[in-house]
């Protein structure tokens, strides 16, 4: 395995290629790639940008879905400097032409799935013989840039649930320090990695990068399919695999009480989304496998906090982890700075060589983002218990202040959803002329629910403190969601356009 400290993203792959030509990097259904392959096609596609005059620093966009082109893309730019701009194709078609504007990116990669979607202003390569005779033209010149540490290899859009996604720049040197998660994921060169969450996400990428980087094959999944996924991890024999909640939930319906093979399973990593303790629980029961929680940024180039298999019980389950050993973490008062206890729940603020510098050309929010010191503000709510486990309370921006009481909205949605007749459930703070903020539980039932406003409620006395308990109840059909799955929350108040504002 490679040496953190002498990592570089481009190296990386290249000895890989010198030192076992034939050992499969990628694997997608039926075809297969060789570090050699990888490393040969980047090669061709960093003539090819060359030929189309891409130069050191300019963007190419990525408009696909996990296929092997995406790193053969990746890497090629790499090679002469560029930067790959990766686009989530679960957004409009006026959204991504506002990123490819954002990137500059005169070239767009697109599977034919999405070729419409990219502007007909810029350079379009279609996934397949457009794509390949593009990639395969004769060049001569040699692609063996290699770029500093301090220097971009790869941005990725925010997912945000407000405005244009900002796009947060991912340097050599980041991956450099991500790399050595490798270990505390249990991957390391013989692993077989399902790629299954979305490579334009920072999770997906990140998951991604380390398997390679340690010379693991990395099996592509394109589309989430939850009873292919179950039955490819056992047929395939598969080491490790990440995924968010919501696939794990849908991963234990269709597994049922099945007899799947999981036992070359090292390790379920989780993260991306809070996780409910009755989901954690049936995939305890349904996995005979260790369970990895992760939690991390797209600005702190992926994982940060990890909550170890031995760690999975009793009170534990509720918490995140532990920062990695070249991760530190505080916890401050948002309004005063002042750094807190234990048990005293504040912003969380994070100090470590996976932070990323700052978003692309935004100069402003960059300054919002790292205070002094070099300590990245996250924008999320937490503590630290006495042995220095972490637990996510919420977002900052989503903290009700009712009575002079700070209520995060997440403390009431893990104890909402347990009732056995929620499907799911987001809480808000709607303005009230008395409190300040209500609490108001917006609520999916199970179907065939007869659940009702004063039931929840009562419900709730007994495991809610008053100033907590929600005061609404609305019931809707589904939960608003931005293309990332995540909840919109300033949508959901749109139920209340009579209250005080």
């Amino acid at each position: 395995m490679i040496s953190a400290d002498d990592f570089h993203p481009v190296r990386a792959i290249r000895d890989f290629a010198r030192t076992f030509p034939d050992r499969v990097a990628l694997r997608c259904a039926d075809s297969t790639l060789t570090f050699a392959d990888l490393d040969a096609r980047a090669s061709q596609v960093a003539r090819a940008l060359l030929r189309s005059g891409v130069t050191r620093g300019e963007r190419v966009g990525y408009l696909g879905r996990n296929w092997p082109e995406f790193f053969e893309v990746l890497f090629g730019c790499a090679k002469i400097g560029a930067v790959l701009a990766p686009l989530n194709w679960r957004l409009t078609t006026a959204d991504l032409a506002e990123l490819i504007a954002d990137a500059e990116a005169q070239i767009v990669v697109t599977d034919s799935e999405f070729a419409l979607a990219a502007p007909s202003d810029v350079t379009r390569l279609t996934i397949g013989q457009g794509y390949e005779a593009w990639r395969d033209a004769e060049g001569t010149v040699d692609p063996g840039t290699v770029s500093g540490p301090d220097e971009t290899f790869i941005q990725f859009y925010t997912s945000g649930t407000t405005g244009l996604p900002k796009a947060v720049i991912i340097t050599n040197s980041n991956l450099a320090h991500l790399f050595r998660a490798a270990a505390h994921w249990r991957v390391d060169s013989e692993s077989l990695v399902s790629v299954v969450m979305p490579l334009f996400h920072m999770g997906g990428s990140a998951w991604a990068f380390v398997a390679l980087f340690c010379g693991a094959q990395c099996v592509l999944v394109p589309e989430f399919d939850a009873a292919a996924l179950v039955v490819d991890l056992g047929r395939l024999k598969v080491t490790n695999v990440l995924v968010a909640p919501a696939m794990l939930q849908m991963m234990v319906d269709v597994l049922g009480t099945g007899t799947a093979d999981f036992s070359a399973l090292r390790s379920i990593v989780y993260g991306a989304a809070p996780i409910s303790l009755p989901l954690l629980h049936r995939v305890q029961e349904c996995f005979d496998a260790p369970l990895i929680q992760v939690f991390g940024l797209t600005e702190t180039c992926g994982a940060v906090v990890q909550l170890d298999p031995e760690d999975h019980h009793g009170e534990l389950l509720a918490a995140v982890g532990k920062p990695y050993p070249w991760v530190e973490v505080e916890i401050r008062d948002p309004f005063t700075g002042e750094r807190l206890g234990p048990g005293l729940d504040g912003e969380i603020l994070i100090r470590s060589g996976q932070c990323s510098k700052g978003y692309w050309r935004r100069p402003e929010e960059t300054v919002r983002l790292r205070v002094a010191e070099d300590w990245l503000r996250t924008g999320d709510v937490g503590h630290f218990d006495a042995a220095g486990y972490l637990f996510i309370t919420d977002r900052l921006k989503d903290m009700i202040i009712t009575g002079g009481e700070n209520v995060y909205p997440a403390e009431v949605e893990r104890v909402l959803i347990r009732h056995p007749q929620i499907s799911e459930v987001a809480v808000i703070g709607v303005p009230d002329r008395i409190w300040g903020e209500s609490v108001t539980a917006i609520v999916v039932p199970r179907p065939g629910s007869e659940l009702t406003e004063n039931i929840l409620i009562n419900w709730s006395r007994p495991r809610l403190a008053g100033f907590r308990r929600p005061r609404r109840v609305v019931f809707v059909d589904e939960l608003p969601r931005n293309p990332s799955g995540k909840v919109l929350k300033g949508e959901l108040r749109q139920y209340f356009p009579n209250h005080p504002q």
